[in-house]
């Protein structure tokens, strides 16, 4: 019963500071440097999310929901159709332990954190692990978007991309590999 109440406020909070976009603030999410490393046989690809979560996720975080961040990764060889992969970071709160729960699914890692610090750490690192066909040079592009979700009873669904002002964070890199690295 108490989580079902909170769960409500929580939402019906959220709602409204959705509703009232006088006081929204959005966040101009974009990537960091992407860093690519050969690692026995795979190419690691690692980003993060900066200026992503910060404003009103930590209302949406709270909001019983699980929330996903999605990635989606595009690996172009010359002349090949290209590798695409799509894989989410999860969070879900539980409002009576006052813990996020976390997965990271291209690692397959799950963890907790009660601190909004740590789980914007963590659901912002991207770190992409690729063992597929390679080539002297690929272009790869990581790019990132959230979903459309129902916060409430009411059946309405919010499009969190307003969260970053309907712009999808991406990052592009022309990533050259050595011959004896291939």
């Amino acid at each position: 019963m108490f989580q079902s109440l909170l769960s409500k406020v929580v939402s019906g909070v959220i709602s409204l500071s959705m509703m009232l976009l006088s006081s929204y603030e959005g966040n101009n999410a974009a990537f960091s440097e992407l860093v690519s490393l050969i690692f026995q046989k795979n190419i690691v690809f690692k980003t993060q999310l900066v200026e992503a979560f910060e404003n009103d996720f930590e209302s949406v975080f709270k909001s019983g929901k699980q929330i996903d961040i999605f990635f989606d990764v595009h690996i172009r060889i010359q002349g090949r159709e290209p590798f695409t992969e799509t894989f989410k970071h999860s969070v879900l709160f539980d409002p009576l332990k006052q813990y996020y729960s976390v997965y990271i699914q291209e690692t397959d890692e799950e963890s907790k954190t009660d601190n909004i610090v740590d789980l914007r750490n963590l659901i912002s690192k991207v770190e992409y692990s690729y063992s597929g066909r390679r080539s002297a040079e690929m272009i790869v592009s990581i790019t990132s978007y959230l979903p459309k979700i129902q916060l409430d009873d009411s059946g309405k669904n919010y499009d969190l991309m307003m969260l970053w002002n309907f712009k999808k964070p991406k990052i592009k890199k022309t990533v050259l590999i050595k011959e004896n690295e291939f």
